[in-house]
Order: C-alpha cells, then sequence, then structure tokens
C-alpha cells in the first residue's frame, strides 16, 4: 500500500473518518519533521505491509526518498491511538529522537494487555517455527537432566515439556523456555566435554522456574524475572559456583 507526498492529510474531515496506518506516519512523520532540527532524508512516499511475524516487530527503513514500514499482522486491529505511538516511536528513530514518555507507555501498555498477549501467543504457535535439534546431546541429555532436577527441586510437579538443543552454538543466550512451544531450548554451546555439569544443570532449573513462574505485568511492564522468581532460584545448591563457571566457560555477558 502506496501513500504519496501530495495527498496532504485534512483534519476536518466527516464523522466516522480513520485515518489509515499510512497516513497515520505520514502525518507523524511531517509533524516530527517541523519540531526537530536533525532531519533524515527527504521522504516522498511511505509503503506498509503487514507482515507474518511470529510476534509485535515493527521494522520502518527509509530507501531512496520512500519510507518503508513492515508491521505484524497482530497489529492490524490496533486502535488509532497505538499506531500512532509506534509511529511516534519508530519515526523518532531515524531524527534521532527520544519520543515522549507518553507515547511508550500508550504502546506498551497495549502490548502488555492480557487479551494482546493472548493474540501473540496464538500468533506465535500458528506462524513460529522452532529451528532447533533433539534433547540427546553429544555429552549431555536434556531429558535425563530435566527429569532428575524435577525430582530433586521440584517434586516432579512441573508437567512434561519439549526439550532441544538450540542449532546454533551462543555463548551470550545459554537457554530460553517458548510458552507458546512448550519448549525448553538449551544452547548447544553448553554440550561440550569442559562445560561442568553443574553449570548446565543450572541453566537447566533456570528456564525450568520460567515454566512454574511465567512472566508478569505491572502497569504495562514486562517482568520475566520478578521476586517470585528470584526468591525461588535461591534454592539451586551451588548457584553461585554454577554462575561463576558459567562466566569463566562463556568469557561473555550471560543472558538467559
Amino acid at each position: 500500500m502506496l501513500f504519496r507526498k501530495g495527498m496532504q492529510l485534512s483534519f476536518e474531515l466527516e464523522d466516522g473518518y480513520r485515518e489509515t496506518p499510512e497516513e497515520t506516519f505520514w502525518r507523524v512523520y511531517r509533524q516530527m519533521r517541523l519540531k526537530v532540527r536533525r532531519s533524515p532524508a527527504e521522504v516522498r512516499s511511505v509503503r506498509l505491509r503487514w507482515r507474518p511475524y511470529a510476534n509485535s516487530i515493527s521494522t520502518l527503513r527509509l530507501r531512496d526518498g520512500e519510507m518503508h514500514i513492515g508491521l505484524s499482522e497482530a497489529l492490524r486491529h490496533a486502535p488509532d491511538g497505538v499506531l500512532e505511538a509506534l509511529a511516534e516511536i519508530l519515526i523518532s528513530k531515524i531524527f534521532r529522537h527520544r519520543p515522549a514518555p507518553e507515547f511508550q507507555s500508550r504502546y506498551r501498555v497495549w502490548l502488555n494487555s492480557p487479551p494482546v498477549r493472548a493474540d501473540l501467543e496464538r500468533l506465535r504457535q500458528s506462524n513460529g517455527r522452532k529451528h532447533t535439534s533433539g534433547s540427546a546431546g553429544n555429552h549431555y541429555d536434556l531429558q535425563q537432566l530435566f527429569d532428575d532436577i524435577n525430582t530433586r527441586y521440584f517434586h516432579g510437579a512441573i508437567p512434561p515439556v519439549s526439550l532441544a538443543w538450540s542449532r546454533s552454538a551462543s555463548r551470550t543466550h545459554l537457554g530460553h523456555w517458548d510458552p507458546a512451544h512448550q519448549t525448553i531450548v538449551l544452547s548447544r554451546f553448553l554440550d561440550r566435554p569442559d562445560a561442568p555439569r553443574l553449570a548446565v544443570e543450572y541453566v537447566m532449573f533456570h528456564e525450568m522456574l520460567h515454566v512454574l513462574h511465567p512472566t508478569e505485568f505491572e502497569n504495562g511492564r514486562r517482568k520475566v524475572h520478578h521476586r517470585r522468581f528470584r526468591d525461588a532460584e535461591k534454592a539451586f545448591e551451588g548457584l553461585t559456583d554454577a554462575k561463576a563457571q558459567l562466566k569463566r566457560l562463556c568469557s561473555a555477558t550471560l543472558s538467559f
């Protein structure tokens, strides 16, 4: 869909008229160009495409005088004010300008509302794909680790989930829990002879905690490692040693 520069907006429109997303982005761009001194390349047209992304990712790029916008299908029925807030956030980046807190808050509160999170979860289930390998590695078997930790720490309370090694051997993202696909994934980087068992067990324990303590939302903010999660993590035996072993093994900032 294309909205060209010559199509100026009129704010004295008949009742019931609703801006198209292209018009919203064009209006925000023109308004920001007037109030911010730093100006990117001239934009002559706006092209927006709805993408079957498995999440809420949105993209904006300038190319040859055209603004290319990619929005997730999850945003197709978002309220006008939410699209305006997203336009402010994305266009602020190309102007190297900080968006007003009100727009960031408006978009965050909508995105983290229960109905929207449920819609995103369904979208991930239908459109998302897990590129992983099986649970049996060369040095560690994830199913054995899961069963052992489930017995020792959770009295078998965690229901069966899918387990897999990642396809890439990342040393910065060591594991994650994907609730949409009910899957715990550990980085293949940990499936190696010099990876201490205590360290690998800790990563598995950490991801299993996410099953029991889901992400919480408070005042529109998403909290993954909230207080209940952090308190529960203290039950892991050898927690300090495990973290130290991971730091030595990875020699990088951990993220999992």
